[in-house]
């Protein structure tokens, strides 16, 4: 399922610069504490993504249907939390539906302008994603795709739409009760950027065909393992416990280079996990920063040898592939044969090594998540993963990995300068900041 190497982040292989295992021991204790402060949690449902494991899809493929045998186009309106994890595991897997799923987590008028534009509103069905039902840029989207289905479709409009929101409260629901609009709860204990095992991920994973049943069951046999108490047998933790270790070490920056290019968006679904859980009180946290294998070894790899010594380095790296080729024998010179016994598989997994060799040799602190293959099973057993790991990572610092007090003030300000009743302070305080402005430090 999951394998951790860690070789390449202990002292006694990579030099004085990694970490020991007695560094690790002596956190035993710590780490027991959390480990059982999880365990209460899980029990007593704050640990809201531990209930997804057990949930009937049914309902949720019933409702489903209707819409895959109706629209050929799914598309999400939803912002970080409510479409990265979507977009994480559609993009990873090969896409053998006839429906195509488009994921709009941006207002740039721009772009958004556009797709509308080239969009065949006949074939589409759109997904409108927020939990407390005030997103400013998913509502807006959302009022101006219902004026266009309304005027399009009249009555029929309710039928081109999905509303994910909370069971019982916020303007969504308001939509769902007023015009009997077909919805999903999000469960009022799992928050956004953990919620890609709720319907906000399993709708639209469904309407494309994904085997949402495997991506539980991978999900949900990993979390079997994230319940051991030993360090050395559960990967989360112990992880964990290394990049805790090395951020006190300086080591703030935290590298998730995946040898994927089909990973990319799930680096991306990552950084949010990672930033908006573990980046509280101006002192705790770790940059979250994406490579991808082997396109950044030729952009980024100089600053991970040479750069400062500030970053941990997290490989995943896929151990089958399913596909291969062959380097064929085309070159009269021969000055290419060193290529030719080999095939583009060989190629990647010996750059991959060669890398995190590289690094190691020069004391950079990496360790390697390996996962026997990239399908639903082992996507599931990996998204649990990271979020258990950055749950336990939030308790060793002793942060609340569920809040993001830090996003409030920049929404507060926007609501204020939208004109939302109740925000005309936040509006003033914004105008008082911006009077200091002055034009003599604008060139």
């Amino acid at each position: 399922m999951i394998k951790i190497d860690y070789n390449f982040a202990l002292k006694d292989i990579i030099g004085d610069k990694g970490i020991s295992i007695n560094e690790i021991e002596k956190l035993r204790g710590k780490s027991l504490e959390v480990h059982k402060r999880i365990i209460q949690e899980i029990n007593n449902q704050k640990i809201g993504f531990y209930q997804l494991l057990n949930q009937d899809l049914v309902e949720l493929k019933n409702k489903v249907d209707v819409y895959k045998q109706k629209f050929k186009n799914m598309v999400i309106l939803g912002i970080g939390g409510s479409s990265l994890g979507a977009k994480a595991i559609y993009n990873a897997l090969d896409k053998n539906s006839p429906r195509n799923l488009f994921i709009l987590d941006n207002i740039d008028p721009d772009f958004f302008i556009d797709f509308i534009e080239k969009l065949n509103l006949d074939e589409t069905c759109f997904t409108v994603i927020s939990k407390s039902g005030t997103t400013t840029e998913t509502i807006s989207q959302f009022l101006i795709i219902l004026d266009k289905v309304k005027n399009r479709f009249q009555q029929d409009f309710k039928e081109r739409l999905i509303i994910i929101t909370d069971p019982s409260k916020g303007g969504l629901r308001e939509y769902v009760n007023n015009f009997k609009i077909t919805s999903f709860d999000i469960p009022q204990n799992v928050g956004g950027r953990f919620s890609v095992l709720s319907p906000v991920g399993l709708v639209p994973l469904y309407f494309v065909d994904i085997n949402i049943d495997k991506l539980l069951e991978g999900a949900k046999d990993y979390s079997k393992i994230c319940l051991k108490e030993s360090i050395f047998e559960n990967p989360s933790y112990l992880t964990a416990l290394i990049q805790f270790i090395s951020f006190f070490k300086g080591k703030n920056i935290s590298v998730l280079f995946a040898y994927s290019k089909f990973l990319e968006n799930f680096v991306e679904w990552y950084k949010q996990l990672w930033a908006e859980s573990l980046g509280k009180e101006e002192k705790f946290g770790f940059t979250p920063l994406k490579a991808i294998g082997v396109t950044d070894q030729h952009s980024l790899l100089q600053l991970f040898m040479e750069g400062p010594d500030d970053k941990i380095i997290t490989f995943i790296k896929i151990k089958n592939y399913k596909k291969s080729l062959s380097i064929p024998k085309i070159d009269e010179t021969n000055y290419y044969s060193y290529l030719f016994e080999h095939n583009l598989n060989e190629i990647f997994n010996y750059e991959f090594e060669s890398v995190k060799v590289a690094l190691a040799k020069r004391g950079k602190i990496n360790y390697t998540i390996y996962i026997d293959m990239l399908d639903e099973y082992h996507l599931g057993a990996l998204i649990f993963y990271f979020m258990i790991k950055t749950v336990f990572t939030g308790y060793l610092f002793k942060i609340d990995p569920f809040n993001q007090p830090g996003v409030e003030e920049g929404k507060n300000f926007t609501y204020g300068l939208l004109g939302r009743k109740g925000y005309e302070n936040k509006k003033i305080e914004f105008e008082n900041f911006m009077s200091k402005i002055r034009q003599q430090f604008i060139i």
